[in-house]
């Protein structure tokens, strides 16, 4: 290997062993004022060529905040979801094991050190899997700890072929149905057709199905306890008329259902006519909090926060959406954008929870009978995991610290943070970065959104009186945000002698509802001519030629990218793509969130006439529509399994990019979908960027 080679690989070497915590368990000591943790991790390993948890244990007294931690950490092997009992004296655990290489389910219960009871889920074929994913993941104790609730595929029936002779006759076969398709959610839900709700008794062992839980054009996603442990309250979601991938988006038809368990009867809490998700009961049981955007549009939006009460059925309003958020407190709270309200949020009479606020995640108090926000941390990136005993347990990083697991005791209106892990402390990898948030104004402006702005993050080497390059970097979505936190590739780019530039241009969550809504309609011309303005204003600041920038993108950074490269030939040394979306009117019909392609292009989303497509316009706005002007090196690289952007995509660009005279590379990884996030490829695709931009320039011998 050559020698610079040699340094992005020790550079990746050193980024992998950063670890990120996951989630964290608080339990109290009976009546004393200590609380004992328990924080689970997540690392790399390039050996093993995946990722591996493990458990990180202490103690805290609240009193002094004294922190105490074991010195020893433990590998976690299968454990998927772990829930504590509300008396706190047991946990259920859902563990997954290969036996004789078939993935089994077993649900656990331990009581102090010693496993109760171990259920073969599987092996009883009662449902399909269990879940544990990012868009069904539900593991509930009842109230009085006697039952469990999960969400689980439905059981699908036994098939046979129509000429298969069988020595006993089974009626329960249903033959010539084995190769009957079942639509699924889409991306990284391979097999997710229809969960439903399942009781789990502690004491029986029975297994209990809900089919009837929620109307026959619904399937559950998440489920609650009501307080009384008769009924329960479920999100449903339409599985009518199709199926649009769920994963990063927060805009599918959905409603609230109560479910009486004991009656069997079903009461639609909310309709359809919008997104409802992330039920909270309130701590006297008579209310549950949700939140809730509107159907379709942009994939991610700016979210109510709602209440209904569960006897007499009035809803109300908790926090409205915030369109544009005023000079002055713009800074502080410009509305809810997150995925999920943390399982512990109660803080007294309120919701502590985090936010994107602008290029930050912020730590929120929501009070829900006034509707106030208070806002108790906007700095960098603080991602609350749990709320107990009047303390808040968050994963915090910046762009030059390295995740750590805090604890913080709110004070007034603000929060005192105190660190109790961090597994990372004896890694200097992102000491010596400085980085900065840029405000822009835009010299494009919307018509329609006049006055709006947006913001870049510019990260670079501490001290270095000579940088390789700038690197610009358009987030994907287009409708998410690149934060103040830590990210291993910036900082991998950084180490390797580059500036970083990550643009949050105007579409970005955390900046108002109407700077989202302001890019459908404009892609290919607002979000472009954000990242270019901001990409001349970098290179000013830094006093960079402008021959040794580069540009990469995944998604609809990489979309963006191409159409960078296309529409500003000379001014990009060289670029790589991930995933990138080329051709939107090709891909209607082939991605799992076809509403995208109206949705961003501004055209109404129809699915029943696909002669009212507006194939040309799909086509302009599209990078495949600027191919012929492309000068610069493109590296391109495609997970062979993604469903969000199939691979179509980036195979069908290169062949024009090809005819035209233009250089490419394409790397495919196979078994890889959207993100390109298995171990071995993600590394892959962080050194061959790195050797790209190096070899491509026009000072490679630096």
């Amino acid at each position: 290997m050559s020698e610079y080679q040699n340094k992005c690989v020790s550079v990746y070497k050193n980024l992998a062993n950063v670890a990120t915590v996951e989630n964290v368990i608080v339990t109290k000591e009976d009546d004393t004022s200590t609380l004992h943790w328990e924080a689970v991790w997540s690392q790399r390993d390039l050996d093993r060529n995946a990722k591996f948890s493990y458990k990180t244990t202490g103690f805290l007294d609240k009193l002094d905040m004294k922190v105490s931690k074991s010195p020893h950490s433990t590998e976690i092997i299968g454990e998927k979801i772990v829930r504590i009992s509300n008396d706190k004296m047991k946990r259920a655990i859902l563990r997954e094991v290969k036996i004789k290489d078939v993935k089994t389910q077993f649900l656990e219960i331990w009581q102090g050190n010693r496993r109760i009871s171990s259920t073969n889920l599987t092996s009883k074929e009662k449902h399909g899997d269990v879940y544990s994913n990012a868009a069904f993941c539900c593991l509930e104790w009842s109230h009085n700890d006697e039952t469990l609730l999960y969400v689980a595929e439905r059981k699908k029936p036994k098939t046979g072929s129509y000429f298969k002779e069988t020595e006993k006759y089974d009626e329960n076969v249903c033959r010539g149905k084995e190769y009957v398709y079942h639509e699924e959610w889409g991306e990284q839900l391979v097999g997710c057709s229809h969960p439903i709700v399942v009781l789990f008794d502690l004491k029986s062992k029975a297994i209990t199905p809900l089919e009837e839980c929620l109307p026959d054009d619904m399937c559950a996603s998440e489920a609650i306890w009501c307080k009384n442990d008769k009924s329960i309250v479920v999100q449903g979601l339409k599985v009518t008329p199709l199926k649009l991938g769920l994963i990063y988006c927060q805009n599918r038809p959905s409603a609230l259902y109560e479910f009486s368990i004991e009656s069997k009867t079903c009461v639609a809490l909310t309709d359809t006519e919008s997104c409802v998700f992330s039920p909270r009961l309130t701590p006297d049981g008579s209310t549950v909090v949700y939140l809730s955007t509107k159907n379709f549009g942009p994939h991610q939006q700016c979210a109510k926060m709602m209440k209904i009460n569960l006897e007499s059925k009035t809803k109300k309003v908790i926090v409205d959406v915030v369109n544009e958020p005023s000079a002055k407190a713009c800074l502080q709270f410009n509305g809810l954008y997150l995925g999920n309200i943390p399982r512990n949020c109660w803080l007294d009479n309120a919701i502590v929870l985090s936010s994107v606020c602008r290029s930050n995640i912020g730590v929120f108090k929501v009070n829900v009978e006034t509707g106030e926000v208070f806002s108790l941390e906007v700095s960098a990136s603080h991602q609350v995991l749990c709320v107990s005993d009047g303390l808040i347990f968050a994963s915090c990083s910046s762009p030059n610290s390295l995740p750590a697991l805090m604890v913080g005791y709110p004070s007034g209106d603000s929060v005192n943070w105190v660190a109790l892990d961090n597994p990372n402390q004896q890694i200097s990898l992102a000491c010596d970065i400085e980085w900065k948030v840029i405000q822009h104004k835009p010299t494009l402006v919307n018509q329609n959104y006049p006055g709006l702005g947006f913001e870049s993050i510019l990260l670079q080497p501490n001290g270095q009186k000579k940088l390789k390059g700038l690197i610009v970097n358009p987030h994907g979505g287009p409708h998410i945000t690149y934060v103040t936190g830590f990210d291993p590739f910036t900082v991998g780019f950084c180490k390797l002698g580059y500036a970083v530039l990550r643009v949050n241009y105007r579409g970005s969550l955390g900046f108002g509802q109407n700077s989202i809504l302001s890019l459908p309609g404009n892609v290919g011309t607002q979000d472009v001519g954000d990242v270019q303005q901001a990409a001349v204003d970098a290179c000013e600041i830094l006093s960079i030629d402008k021959s040794d920038v580069y540009v990469h993108g995944g998604s609809h950074g990489g979309f963006l990218t191409l159409h960078l490269i296309g529409q500003f030939p000379n001014f990009y040394a060289g670029a790589a793509v991930r995933n990138p979306v080329t051709n939107i009117a090709s891909m209607v019909g082939l991605t799992d969130i076809m509403d995208w392609c109206f949705c961003e292009t501004g055209l109404s989303f129809v699915t029943k006439d696909p002669a009212q497509y507006n194939y040309r316009k799909m086509v302009e706005m599209s990078p495949i529509n600027v191919v012929n002007k492309v000068k610069s090196p493109l590296l391109m690289m495609i997970g062979s399994a993604d469903l969000r952007v199939p691979p179509q995509q980036g195979f069908e660009y290169s062949k024009f990019l090809k005819s035209h005279g233009g250089i490419v590379k394409v790397l495919k990884y196979d078994e890889n979908n959207h993100p390109i996030a298995e171990v071995a490829a993600e590394a892959d695709c962080f050194v061959n960027i790195a050797l790209w931009f190096h070899n491509v320039g026009p000072h490679n011998s630096k």
